[in-house]
């Protein structure tokens, strides 16, 4: 296997439905694609032998690992694919998303030529709508504005990259979007299995502490918006965003000082509000007085922290 060959890695659970048409994405990538390694969840349908036939004539090696008991979500059988992994590139691709042809050579050659760069990015689209970005208009122009043009790509220094995926949240939309060392992932002790939906946006922030991201604009998977998506979880991603917002934010003297950083108040407001419809105050208050730390005083704000006031909790100062 080459230096610059992807090892690609498939959570799934109860995949049956979508993994062969995954996988069939997958075989299209070319002589870059190294490996292929699927991580079985510990499904309770024949999501393994309903890939069978297509695995059988795969153009690369593809390896099953299955775990015993169900995790809950897709950060353990990450970590354990990628530690099975021999590729000095991983992508992480969802059990039910398409890699667009060509986009795991280009997003290997981004990061071949540029050593700094810690994550290589692309667009998303939906399956349904493959040609119209899945990102809104004002954050592709966040985006593009952020970084410096160079051969067609976008370079945006790591502390600007922070300070757009905690004013935007987890813009890449996902595992599949983006392209990062293994060496990365092991100095970063895996994915932070905490997350049970958020472990992509947590380490796509700790990546841009790490140096420089590259954003290649143009399309390079294709969502389905089906019932099982966990980022329909919604409550419970907003609370795994607000710990990683705390996670970055709370040391002053670390946060990048990029951009306006009053452009963070929405986003933590927002994300104070579903701890707060929740009834948990505590995490709620934390975010509020960050939203007032970076955001200064604002009339949402001191509102906000009227109102848990009234809720019977009182932050401490």
């Amino acid at each position: 296997m080459s230096e610059a060959s992807v090892s690609l890695v498939i959570p799934t659970y109860n995949g049956r439905d979508f993994l062969g048409a995954t996988l069939r994405s997958a075989f299209l990538q070319g002589p870059v694609l190294g490996e292929v390694i699927v991580v079985d969840d510990a499904s309770t349908d024949d999501t393994v032998q309903a890939a069978a036939d297509v695995v059988r004539d795969a153009p690369v090696a593809v390896r099953f690992i299955r775990l015993e008991r169900n995790s809950g979500g897709p950060a353990r059988p990450i970590n354990t694919g990628v530690s099975q992994a021999s590729g000095r590139y991983v992508l992480v691709l969802d059990q039910d998303d398409l890699l667009q042809p060509g986009i795991l050579a280009a997003l290997a050659g981004v990061l071949e030529a540029d050593a700094a760069a810690t994550v290589a990015f692309s667009w998303s689209a939906l399956v349904t709508s493959p040609r119209t970005d899945y990102v809104t208009g004002s954050v592709r122009q966040d985006v593009e504005k952020a970084g410096q043009r160079h051969d067609g790509t976008i370079r945006i220094a790591g502390p600007r990259m922070l300070h757009l995926l905690l004013k935007h949240g987890c813009f890449v939309q996902g595992y599949p979007g983006f392209l990062f060392r293994r060496p990365d992932w092991k100095l970063r002790g895996g994915v932070d299995e905490s997350f049970q939906i958020a472990s992509d946006y947590e380490l796509l922030c700790w990546l841009a502490t790490r140096g420089p991201a590259v954003c290649l604009p143009r399309i390079g998977y294709l969502r389905r918006e089906h019932e099982g998506n966990l980022s329909r979880r919604i409550s419970q991603l907003c609370r795994e965003v607000g710990r990683v917002q705390q996670r970055y934010l709370q040391d002053p003297a670390g946060y990048p000082r990029e951009g306006d950083p009053r452009e963070l108040r929405s986003r933590l407001l927002a994300t104070a509000w579903w701890y707060r419809r929740e009834g948990d105050y505590p995490p709620a208050s934390r975010l509020y007085r960050l939203a007032l730390r970076y955001g200064g005083w604002h009339p949402r704000t001191v509102l906000a922290l009227a109102r848990l006031a009234v809720s019977g909790w009182v932050p401490r100062q």
